[in-house]
């Protein structure tokens, strides 16, 4: 009897063992709709005051007074810093950040595997998440700037579309201009429509070849 009641309460310790270290390693794993929070002066969260060391919730809009600044470390998804004067909201999933840039400047660091794609007023920032990236993106008196320290992202503001690349500089813009586009199809468009009326205005018979198929009596004056 006393070995049978020993072996239980081994087997209950072993137990109660594993699943004290299951629960360890399951709060050990970061959620995905929380990060940690860092402030410098006023910043706000949705419109409430909020202090370093709290929590920023995926989805939440979060705005920096000035001379303030704030940054968002998402744990292995990234991190997000925003500075002085700048207004965005930002969610985040397993695999990407979205958000968008209403005012202010952000820089954004991301591993491989982790897309990301901002909209602003006037334009929008996007990576693949196929490598790392560090840029930086601007939205200020209703235009969008970008600079790409670390990998490659694409850029579209106004009527221009670009290819922004980390390199000497901070970055190389490839542009690619959508207006140009446009006017290439337009012109091309054009041709083809001028094309097509003389082949069917050529076909149609002119009044000097006409035929009636008789004796034509045209009245002296």
């Amino acid at each position: 009897m006393i070995n049978d009641s020993l072996s239980y309460k081994l087997v209950a310790l072993f137990a109660t063992a594993i699943l004290l270290v299951a629960s360890i390693q399951v709060g050990a794993t970061p959620p995905f709709d929380r990060a940690a929070l860092s402030v410098l002066g006023i910043v706000e969260v949705n419109g409430e005051k909020v202090i370093s060391g709290g929590t920023f919730f995926s989805g939440c809009a979060i705005e920096t007074a000035a001379q303030s600044e704030a940054a968002i470390n998402i744990g292995r998804l990234g991190r997000v810093e925003l500075s002085a004067d700048t207004k965005m909201k930002l969610s985040f999933s397993e695999t990407g950040l979205q958000g968008s840039l209403d005012k202010g400047s952000v820089r954004i660091s991301t591993p491989a595997g982790v897309s990301v794609n901002l909209i602003t007023p006037k334009g929008s920032v996007s990576t693949a998440g196929q490598e790392p990236a560090t840029f930086t993106v601007t939205s200020k008196d209703g235009e969008t700037t970008a600079a790409a320290m670390e990998g490659s992202l694409e850029l579209i503001s106004g009527a221009d579309c670009a290819i922004i690349k980390s390199g000497s500089g901070g970055g190389q813009k490839t542009p690619q201009n959508r207006k140009r586009l446009f006017i290439w199809l337009a012109a091309i468009g054009g041709g083809v429509a001028a094309a097509i009326w003389i082949a069917t205005h050529d076909s149609e018979p002119r009044a000097e070849d006409m035929s009636f198929g008789g004796t034509v009596i045209v009245p002296s004056g």
